[in-house]
């Protein structure tokens, strides 16, 4: 942790997104997010007593803004990303605080791609999927973490958007309880 960022290393393996090579040491976005949360635990938990260290890691990941608005996916890398939300996610479910403007998880959540299914998981910043050679092994357009259809991280940033104030339109969010 450099200054409340969390850094991560270059190479893969370094969030759940492990074929993806990050080229150079970067701060990724889900890691920052739930940096912060941990940060924020451990605060609460009274393992870390100084409040400087939750306020860093929280302002390092509101800092992670794509110049449209919308969370990125890295502080190097413009990417569009659901799980770029998960750390906002958990601080609402957890501890109901929030981390990040109704307006930035809005702008997040509308700026991610379709696909037939669902959104896509992670896609360039004009929408498009990534170059197969971004990836430890090559993953055509639609294969597995190359702008495929994760469901748990569409549910987070959706349920998200929706503790934000976005209007819900599937049944079963009106029955989920979280």
């Amino acid at each position: 942790v450099e200054n409340g960022l969390y850094i991560s290393p270059s190479g893969i393996n370094k969030s759940w997104f492990d074929t993806f090579i990050f080229p150079k040491k970067d701060v990724i976005t889900y890691n920052q997010g739930v940096y912060a949360v941990a940060a924020l635990v451990a605060n609460r938990l009274k393992l870390e007593r100084n409040s400087t260290v939750v306020k860093k890691a929280i302002d390092g990941y509101r800092r992670l803004l794509h110049p449209s608005g919308r969370l990125q996916f890295s502080r190097d890398i413009p990417y569009r990303a659901e799980d770029a939300l998960a750390g906002e996610f958990l601080a609402l479910r957890i501890f109901e605080e929030s981390f990040l403007s109704d307006n930035v998880v809005q702008e997040t959540f509308a700026a991610l791609p379709p696909s037939l299914f669902g959104k896509r998981v992670v896609a360039k910043e004009d929408g498009s999927f990534l170059d197969p050679q971004e990836f430890s092994r090559s993953y055509r357009p639609g294969d597995y973490q190359n702008g495929a259809v994760w469901p748990m991280f569409e549910a987070v940033a959706r349920a998200t958007a929706e503790l934000h104030g976005l209007k819900h339109n599937f049944i079963s969010w009106q029955t989920c309880k979280f």
